[in-house]
């Protein structure tokens, strides 16, 4: 596989993770039938899939996830694993991440490190699903949390996203899986 020039100066990991995710992407395509073998890379780094298939890749460390579907199924669709994030960055990522009120709801739960880390991948799922839409990756704290259940997340858009997802709720689809958070989100026509 050919590593793209704007991967020209990365660092060996970033390399290696680039081509991890392309694999199991190419992975993915042949799954689904398709008669494309590539999954370039856009402007901002993000997978331009082919006509007719949304999807998403995630790499972590020593893990990479592709997931894909056809358009005439979902219109949108994120994946995304996250380690659990250390006690020493929480706060960091806490105040990047969370709205007030998340951070309340983080706080009354077991495991604080992990939910944090949930809310995130959970945020970084709906960002993959709707970048085709909006443009741009949106500011965390663009949406919040309206539910949590044991398999699912419900979300909603609290500021200006785009007027197509005005009123949306996202569901999130979530696992605690190999030591951290993995977060899956599709976009449903109706979404």
């Amino acid at each position: 596989m050919k590593l793209p020039t704007q991967l020209n100066g990365a660092s060996s990991m970033r390399r290696a993770e680039f081509t991890a995710g392309r694999y199991c992407a190419l992975n993915v395509l042949s799954n689904l039938r398709s008669d494309s073998d590539e999954v370039r890379i856009g402007p901002h780094g993000e997978p331009v899939w082919p006509d007719g298939v949304v999807g998403s890749i995630t790499h972590s460390g020593d893990l990479a996830i592709a997931a894909a579907t056809l358009v005439t199924l979902h219109r949108g669709l994120g994946v995304d694993f996250e380690h659990v994030i250390k006690s020493e960055a929480i706060a960091e990522i806490e105040s990047i991440v969370l709205t007030p009120n998340e951070i309340n709801f983080c706080r009354k739960c077991i495991d604080f490190s992990y939910t944090v880390t949930l809310l995130f991948s959970c945020k970084e799922s709906v960002s993959k699903a709707i970048f085709k839409y909006v443009g741009r990756y949106m500011d965390f704290k663009e949406i919040e949390l309206a539910a949590m259940y044991n398999e699912f997340a419900l979300f909603r858009p609290l500021g200006p996203l785009i007027v197509d997802f005005q009123g949306a709720v996202f569901k999130v689809y979530h696992r605690n899986a190999s030591g951290g958070a993995m977060t899956v989100c599709l976009l449903d026509s109706d979404t």
